[in-house]
């Protein structure tokens, strides 16, 4: 995609995201086989991919584009997707194409390490899992889980108290961890990552791949080792690495959709609102909350709000069908205006057949009015998840380019790649966190600047 931006930008083309931006196809199909013509690994890897690609039929195609242009802006205004487009989904691109072109510094020992610490502890793991049951089987099985579990006669509520769950649950992160993350890893050979970026998803998000570098898992123990994956990634001597977070984005946004009278004020609290949610349910004081009560606040917050069923979500908990219920209905009595905005967005969503978020975003969600009853529930989840997880990527987009625009203003002369005079750079895109490496010297004086940009947005 970015080289069709640049070959773009010489024919004054700014096309390349109208896909995203629900624009359809078969209207373009000249547009389509050229991104994907160009979408090629081996083309996008070279160092200067425009020389020497540029044959007759690629040039005759960019003129047909050129010809569309005005078709194209027209369907834009059309569909009030004009002021989108431009302000955030054509400056998104540079940004994305500077983070791409950075990478983040890596350390490759960390994750030779944690493969070969992972492995060890696993084999440990299925061991005493196999001598608690009394038998071989798969740990990575629900099925066979289940079986073993009855077997032991082990109850939905004791689970969080039982130690062949425990060794179950840590063979699972350490499976999890190796293959979800340190086998892609594990191909990369240079002192920096680089990942590939898609902005082409239905909520406009900005996603992160060939590593994805998005689900780096937090730091976890088992059996008294500390496997952090997250330690592989440095900054160049005489840099830092610095994260701008928005913490909990999604929620807030829900804050100011629902306009809940109680959940606005927890925002207002100097603490995390997960943590307050979990002290008041518990019915004990903030500093007594763990990081199990408030992930379950979390987890409970999101579910319900996605639309998570009692079965699910209860998998979710180590919980069952009846406690997640239970959950459920607390999460609605305390908040009773989020309950009020889910059903009008779907609602709403029924009559016009689309969804709009904060930044002007639209998704087509047909499916919401079928007349089949699973096909109508999954669109009425996927309104509610496109209007906050949309609105959450358009503040998250808006914020970079700002950011971009405030780094280049500073550093006039800073070049693609970190070099010798260092600079600073936006490395990575983790939703609602941007991750910059940045100079030092300056990083107190500057990361206010971030703040600010970061916050004033949409």
């Amino acid at each position: 995609m970015h080289v069709i931006y640049a070959l773009s930008k010489i024919f004054n083309l700014e096309i390349s995201m109208l896909k995203c931006l629900q624009l359809k196809p078969p209207l373009f199909p000249a547009m389509l086989k050229l991104e994907n013509r160009y979408m090629a690994k081996d083309l996008l890897g070279k160092s200067n991919p425009i020389d020497g690609e540029l044959d007759d039929k690629i040039i005759q195609e960019l003129i047909i584009l050129k010809e569309l242009q005005v078709e194209l802006v027209k369907r834009l205004k059309e569909h009030d997707l004009e002021k989108t487009f431009f302000d955030v989904e054509i400056p998104i691109q540079k940004c994305i194409l500077s983070m791409e072109l950075t990478g983040i510094g890596f350390d490759q020992k960390v994750v030779n390490n944690l493969w070969s610490l992972s492995t060890e502890l696993m084999g440990t793991l299925e061991i005493a899992a196999y001598t608690l049951a009394k038998q071989k089987f798969s740990l990575n099985s629900n099925v066979e889980f289940s079986k073993v579990k009855r077997k032991l006669k082990i109850l939905p509520e004791q689970e969080n108290n039982n130690s062949f769950i425990e060794i179950v649950r840590n063979w699972r992160k350490l499976h999890s961890l190796k293959t979800k993350n340190l086998s892609q890893l594990l191909l990369e050979t240079k002192a920096r990552c680089y990942c590939r970026s898609s902005t082409k998803t239905v909520t406009g998000r900005i996603i992160l791949y060939d590593p994805d570098l998005q689900h780096i898992p937090r730091d976890f123990t088992v059996n008294e080792n500390l496997l952090s994956l997250r330690s592989a990634f440095i900054a160049m001597p005489g840099n830092v690495l610095v994260s701008a977070d928005y913490g909990q984005l999604e929620l807030r946004i829900l804050a100011h959709f629902s306009q809940d009278p109680v959940l606005i004020p927890l925002f207002k609290q100097d603490d995390d609102v997960f943590k307050i949610i979990a002290a008041e349910w518990n019915n004990i004081s903030k500093e007594m909350v763990t990081e199990e009560m408030r992930h379950q606040v979390k987890q409970i917050c999101y579910g319900i709000i996605y639309g998570m069923g009692d079965k699910t979500l209860g998998e979710a908990l180590g919980k069952t069908a009846a406690e997640s219920s239970m959950l459920s209905a607390q999460f609605k009595r305390t908040f009773p205006k989020i309950n009020d905005f889910i059903n009008k967005t779907i609602t709403d969503c029924r009559q016009t057949g689309k969804i709009k978020t904060l930044g002007g975003r639209v998704r087509y969600l047909p499916e919401i009015n079928s007349n089949i009853a699973q096909s109508r529930a999954q669109a009425e989840r996927q309104a509610v998840n496109s209007k906050i997880q949309g609105s959450a990527a358009d503040i998250a987009k808006k914020a970079m380019v700002n950011i971009e625009e405030r780094l280049n203003n500073k550093f006039s002369q800073r070049k693609s790649l970190p070099t010798a005079d260092h600079t600073s750079h936006l490395i990575l895109q983790l939703h609602d966190e941007l991750m910059f490496e940045w100079l030092n010297n300056t990083v107190h004086t500057e990361g206010t600047a971030i703040l600010d940009r970061r916050e004033t947005n949409i």
